[in-house]
């Protein structure tokens, strides 16, 4: 199978793939907001990925910081993925059925 972008890292993907298909008509997330499907374009998923891994930042997360992310299965959860890794800090899941103990 051919790959979109050559990369070797993660956020090195994200960046190429967003950037080659920014113009692109296509969603690369769909999501659900008042029993409607909405979508999120690459440029658009870009932006708030910039501005969550600007805000990480200002809060102190620097490379190889760990922070957690408790999240159920939706766009946010991929912003602050990719904003942290953006940083070069390691994600920690944590699923929110998780029980306390």
């Amino acid at each position: 199978m051919a790959v979109a972008v050559d990369f070797s890292a993660i956020p090195e993907m994200f960046e190429g793939i967003t950037t080659k298909y920014a113009l692109s008509e296509r969603p690369v997330l769909m999501h659900k907001v008042e029993k409607q499907f909405r979508s999120i374009s690459y440029s658009e998923l870009r932006r708030r990925v910039e501005l969550f891994a600007i805000g990480l930042s200002s809060m102190g997360v620097r490379k190889d910081d760990k922070v957690a992310i408790i999240s159920e299965n939706r766009p946010e959860w991929v912003v602050a993925d990719m904003s942290v890794a953006t940083l070069g800090a390691i994600d920690v899941p944590i699923s929110p059925t998780l029980t306390p103990p």
